[in-house]
């Protein structure tokens, strides 16, 4: 084994004490002072919203930057314009966009100060904290969940796991420990900073585009990715640390800090080999991962289920077609293209129109300087753009991607791709315990035979499997008892408010297909939303 990999990557067996410790820590209590009413949790799972007069103005004014920058502008070409140069150019735009914030900035009662302290349990952050870092960029959450790289110096390469850790560091007078919140464990060794990392594929993954993978990768993305989560207050808050009471099972109240940290850790394949199984070590981010699933473990699943949930589980006609293919928008999109914008343009201005006191001037630099930035980017280079926006994306890429799109959207979408644990009653039958998912099925056209896929498990499915049946009624712990139909009525309007461009593929959309056999031949892709239920029984009788 190479010297540097004891520093590059976890023991293979972690100490039991760490685990009872983070078991531990799942049961803290902490208690918050200084926060406003909205309760971190929440903090961490609100979307960002914005008018879509004030995302128009902006839209106006980014294009009015692009106008002046341009040689058609008129602008010398021997020095690039700047946000202060470009001031006295855009005062009526920038009074737009000004303007438009201006008409919203009052504070609601639901955002009103209270000095009365929240109390938590540290576990019920672990799953909206995930989510809130994951949602900022599909690069970051690829990297939770690992990616396979080889990691070295020239000539002594390991192959392996990399994944981003994120990591709650608490600290009190008597107690310092950290967990990751992933592995729920305590995080390994930090990695040598002087390592090389390269992909086994040629798109490297990479949160910034001008980072290559020499020495300095590990640093220079840490700070990239600490810099774009400090976009969001909340995360901002935990990168910096909350202080807190905090109340550990066996200890009294202490005085301490919560402190949100990002790491990288290296598993090698040397690891992977002796049988640690990888995809436990990982516990990868719920509903962010397309699961490959055996269609041979999907076959007898009619069996047993209950009526609603006969799953057909249709052969896959081409195989080399999902991992192969590569897809394109056949016309041009516009309209998806401004919702892209729209939803770049959204945490910027959240951020301005929320900021603290600051001059008239200042705010104006701040639009400037956003809409600058803005200016530079590219429908294919918007991180959180819908993702055919980009001139050509291989399938089994689109798959996972669009699946994380539909996650982002909201915290409570991306708990209902997972599941939730619901009753249900259809007629003639009798109430069933088991859980109760949003079905995000994406039709693929490419010839004569459609294919539907279920985003959520990687299966294929039978067309119309999404549709809930007639007169069935679910209910919860926490909602009363409402038809089937209304539930799954709701939740895709929830989606098409929150996710326009989402929504939008809803109605289908015309595409190419480029494989190793043929030329770009027409095609189509097509959403639909429903809800499928999975008894207890089933999982009992599978376990």
């Amino acid at each position: 084994m190479d010297d540097w990999l004891p520093d590059a990557h976890p023991t293979a067996q972690t100490p039991k004490q760490d685990i009872v410790l983070c078991e531990v820590l799942a049961k803290t209590v902490l208690k918050f002072r200084g926060l406003t009413a909205r309760t971190l949790v929440e903090e961490l799972t609100t979307v960002p919203t914005v008018s879509a007069i004030a995302a128009t103005a902006m839209h106006t004014l980014v294009k009015q930057i692009s106008i002046l920058r341009s040689p058609q502008g008129g602008w010398n070409k021997t020095s690039e314009p700047t946000p202060e140069t470009l001031n006295p150019y855009l005062s009526d735009e920038v009074h737009e966009v000004l303007e438009s914030l201006g008409q919203s900035t009052h504070l609601s009662p639901f955002l009103a100060p209270s000095s009365q302290p929240f109390l938590t349990l540290l576990e019920s952050l672990i799953s909206p904290l995930l989510w809130s870092v994951a949602r900022n960029s599909y690069p970051i959450m690829q990297l939770i969940e690992g990616v396979r790289v080889c990691v070295g110096q020239p000539e002594q390469w390991v192959p392996g796991i990399l994944r981003l850790a994120v990591i709650l560091n608490i600290t009190t007078p008597q107690v310092q420990c950290e967990c990751d919140l992933v592995t729920l464990r305590t995080p390994s060794p930090r990695m040598d900073r002087t390592l090389q990392v390269q992909a086994e594929l040629d798109d490297f993954l990479s949160v910034t585009s001008n980072a290559d993978s020499s020495s300095g990768w590990i640093d220079h993305q840490l700070t990239a990715i600490a810099d774009l989560l400090q976009t969001i207050p909340a995360l901002k808050d935990l990168q910096q640390g909350l202080a807190a009471d905090i109340l550990l099972p066996g200890w009294d109240w202490q005085v301490g800090k919560i402190q949100l940290k990002l790491d990288f850790e290296f598993l090698p394949q040397s690891l992977q080999e002796s049988g640690l199984n990888q995809r436990e070590y990982l516990n990868l981010v719920e509903a962010e991962l397309v699961e490959e699933i055996d269609s041979k473990t999907c076959v007898n699943h009619s069996d047993w289920a209950h009526p609603l949930t006969q799953i057909s589980v249709t052969a896959i006609p081409d195989p080399s077609f999902i991992a192969a293919a590569i897809v394109r928008l056949a016309t041009n999109h516009e309209d998806y293209a401004q919702f892209a914008l729209q939803q770049a343009f959204t945490q910027p201005l959240h951020r301005i129109q929320h900021a603290e006191q600051i001059s008239p001037e200042k705010r104006a630099i701040a639009v400037i300087n956003e809409a600058y930035r803005l200016s530079n980017l590219t429908y294919s280079s918007v991180g959180n753009s819908f993702c055919l926006l980009q001139p050509e994306l291989l399938m089994d890429e689109l798959i996972p991607k669009l699946l994380w799109h539909i996650t982002r959207s909201a915290y409570s979408t991306a708990n209902w791709i997972g599941g939730l644990t619901y009753q249900l009653l259809q007629p003639k039958s009798d109430w069933v315990l088991g859980t109760l998912r949003l079905l995000a099925v994406l039709e693929v056209a490419a010839g004569d035979t459609p294919w539907f896929i279920d985003l959520g498990s990687g299966r294929f499915v039978t067309r119309d499997s999404w549709q809930p049946p007639l007169g069935a009624i679910s209910k919860s712990s926490t909602q009363a008892p409402i038809l089937l139909q209304t539930l799954a009525d709701q939740l895709i309007q929830n989606l098409q408010s929150t996710a326009p461009e989402i929504g939008q593929m809803m109605d289908g959309m015309a595409v190419e297909w480029l494989t190793t056999e043929q030329d770009w031949q027409p095609g189509y892709l097509q959403l639909h939303l429903g809800l499928e239920f999975i008894p207890q029984s089933f999982y009992n009788q599978a376990s």
